[in-house]
């Protein structure tokens, strides 16, 4: 903030009174961010005596003999009549300046190549460059047009019109709308006029590299569009989604993905490429791109993919084996795969396999899963630092003793992880097991649960489990006590064989005992032949 700025906001405060109207003031003349209100009233109280404004001038710039009071008040009171405290222009200049120009002009019609500071010497030059805009170093030629200069001009005009006509194309280049609507400038009789072909400069341009211009990178013939842009490997990108990114390396990426899309029947997949992020290398960039199979009927993953993939939407699809993520390479890239809604049963091929040590997003939302190698998941999520989301929500997850404990304290472990786990629920099926759990000496089915549901759990006698979060799930509402289970006949043979077991021990113990005693041999012994 210079002097004259900070004296023109004490005059604006002396005048307004308003701190508020200063700051407007300063912000409607000067089109900058006005100061603070506290540095304002600083300034009116340094300015309201000759003292405070001399200590405060020595503070500014570490002096030690500021202006005089009589120089202050001079400078004050010039800038209330003449609103400036720069000096008039033009004071001290020479009366010769007039005549000086008209020769230095004169001299350089016959010597154009010379610089002005050959022709005057002193202070004159910078009195020619502030006047006349003659610049002392640089040639500077003013060309006055001859009668034979009309013809040429309009013979060029005709002729540029006549090849306008011919080439309407050249317009669109001239006034950066490219691309052009029509005609097709691949095509090179469209930019050709008489036989001569054109070369093209089109750097400096607010390319928008949302649009196709992948013609760039189109070397098959030399007669190509792209072979006669000398430049493009200077073109810059000017759109949000890829700022100040070199045009031919982003057209080459697009190009690419474009020409590996699985476009054909059966897949018919659309690829777009989001948005590129420097490499690790730190010299080229990456792709970050997405292939769109979702809800095309697909019954098993594509065999084929771009090899810049990185996110495959594969939702609504009837797909159900997963064994492509291991041994199919086009997977090894994939980043982000979303198959939601498809008849995925099992994930019992990924254990061991390296795509989970490496994936990043994986949704597997409204499948029929009803079981998961809880130990191998939870090994690759240990190992794999990428991993941001786990979907698992909306599917049919079997409640029993022997998978859910396991299961739940896999997702309560990655509850970070798994972002709708509020939907991993224990499934409902019409006679399942699963559906209720037995906590009293009835048992009721869902069926008659569904008459008997509010007064049974009024009065404790049962749990229900069936559509319950399995993160808030008790260990005994699906792993009963052993007082609990009822007598099974494979269990009364059990208790019949161990009594027998236990009576021939105690006759044989029995046996022995008497025999010692008298020296009688058993009944059965004697009886024996």
């Amino acid at each position: 903030m210079n002097v004259q700025r900070k004296v023109q906001c004490v005059l604006w405060l002396a005048k307004f009174e308003s701190v508020t109207r200063v700051r407007r003031e300063f912000r409607r003349v000067f089109n900058k961010e006005p100061p603070h209100e506290n540095n304002i009233r600083r300034w009116d109280r340094q300015l309201r005596g000759e003292d405070a404004t001399q200590r405060a001038y020595q503070r500014e710039f570490g002096v030690r003999n500021p202006p005089k009071r009589n120089t202050i008040l001079g400078l004050v009171n010039k800038l209330e009549t003449t609103g400036s405290l720069v000096s008039e222009k033009g004071k001290h200049r020479s009366s010769r300046l007039p005549t000086v120009v008209v020769d230095v002009r004169a001299r350089l019609e016959q010597s154009p190549k010379k610089i002005i500071k050959t022709f005057v010497a002193g202070d004159r030059v910078h009195l020619l460059n502030v006047s006349e805009s003659l610049k002392p170093y640089r040639v500077t030629v003013v060309h006055q047009l001859q009668e034979p200069d009309k013809d040429k001009r309009l013979n060029y005009c005709r002729w540029f019109q006549t090849f306008i006509v011919q080439n309407p194309a050249i317009l669109s280049i001239t006034w950066n709308l490219w691309p052009p609507r029509s005609p097709d400038l691949t095509t090179p009789d469209n930019i050709c006029y008489r036989g001569i072909s054109f070369a093209f400069m089109l750097t400096g341009n607010p390319w928008d590299c949302s649009k196709d211009l992948t013609w760039l990178v189109d070397d098959a013939r030399n007669s190509s569009v792209a072979s006669r842009v000398v430049d493009r490997d200077k073109m810059i990108c000017n759109n949000e989604t890829y700022p100040k990114k070199p045009v031919l390396p982003i057209m080459g990426m697009i190009k690419t993905l474009q020409d590996e899309c699985p476009r054909e029947p059966p897949t018919n997949c659309t690829c777009r490429m989001e948005y590129v992020a420097p490499h690790p290398d730190g010299v080229t960039l990456r792709p970050v791109t997405t292939v769109n199979c979702s809800y095309r009927g697909l019954q098993e993953l594509p065999g084929k993919l771009p090899s810049v993939t990185t996110t495959l939407l594969l939702k609504g699809n009837q797909i159900s084996s997963l064994k492509p993520l291991v041994s199919n390479p086009h997977y090894r890239g994939v980043l982000d795969l979303f198959l939601d809604d498809n008849r995925v049963q099992s994930l019992g091929v990924l254990e061991g396999a390296d795509w989970l040590l490496g994936f990043r997003v994986l949704s597997l939302r409204g499948n029929r899963l009803a079981q998961v190698p809880t130990y191998a998941l939870d090994n690759a999520l240990q190992r794999n630092r990428h991993a941001a989301y786990l979907y698992l929500g909306t599917n049919p997850w079997l409640c029993d003793c022997l998978f859910t404990p396991s299961f739940q304290d896999f997702i309560i472990k990655y509850r970070k992880l798994v972002k709708d786990i509020d939907d991993v629920r224990c499934s409902s099926v019409d006679g399942d097991d699963n559906s209720y759990s037995q906590v009293g000496e009835t048992t009721v089915t869902e069926h008659d649960n569904k008459n008997h549901l509010l007064e049974n759990e009024r009065h404790g006698h049962y749990e229900a489990v069936s559509l319950l979060q399995i993160q808030t799930l008790s260990r005994s509402s699906v792993c009963l006590e052993p007082s609990e289970y009822l007598v099974r006949p494979l269990d009364l043979i059990n208790g019949i064989l161990a009594s027998l077991i236990v009576l021939v021990v105690g006759k044989l113990i029995y046996d022995y005992w008497s025999f010692k005693k008298t020296g009688k041999l058993p009944w059965i012994v004697a009886k024996m032949p």
